[in-house]
């Protein structure tokens, strides 16, 4: 028996990272949305659910903390919820942490790597 498809929404202000994570993830059967701002990735998360959201920490206009902190808001009296994964090119001591006590389900460094990627996504199943 086949699993449901999980749908992934991908928010990234750079379109090189959008197609890298797009193709690593359809590779593998995830179903794939890309959008470019954090208005966009609440927009998207308003109108469809997403199993798994990974939300640049750092886009124009609106970050991802403020981006997923509203769709948490949005989410917080339905019966599902998103697990939302920052990404990010901050990696110095204590960005781990930092990101996890605002909330986010987990925290992947930018250039993504496929391996971690996908072992990440497993886990939050």
């Amino acid at each position: 028996e086949q699993e449901p498809t999980v749908r992934v929404l991908v928010a990234d202000d750079d379109p090189i990272n959008q197609l890298l994570i797009r193709r690593i993830l359809e590779k593998y059967g995830y179903s794939v949305t890309t959008v470019d701002s954090g208005q966009a990735a609440i927009d998207q998360a308003r109108s469809h659910r997403f199993e798994v959201i990974l939300m640049d920490g750092q886009m124009p206009e609106m970050d991802g903390l403020e981006a997923m902190r509203l769709i948490r808001e949005l989410q917080k009296d339905s019966a599902f919820s998103s697990r939302i994964i920052a990404l990010t090119g901050l990696s110095m001591a204590g960005d781990r942490e930092r990101f996890l006590q605002a909330g986010f389900d987990d925290y992947l460094t930018k250039p993504v790597e496929s391996e971690k990627l996908l072992k990440t996504l497993r886990n939050h199943k």
